[in-house]
């Protein structure tokens, strides 16, 4: 019994480990969305105020 206790705490912390892993990729891709965004905007209002204002 005891060893299957054992297992199950590995199992657990693996499973850990790996929602770890696919959470930081998760925040790490939300990352570059968000800069991409960010300079996807910054180019459309130099397109659009930016020739506007010449």
């Amino acid at each position: 019994m005891r060893h299957n206790y054992k297992q199950m705490e590995t199992a657990k912390e693996t499973s850990s480990l790996t929602t770890d892993a696919i959470f930081k990729a998760q925040v790490q891709r939300l990352h570059h969305l968000t800069v991409a965004l960010r300079w996807l905007a910054i180019g459309l209002l130099w397109l659009t105020v930016g020739s506007l204002s010449l």
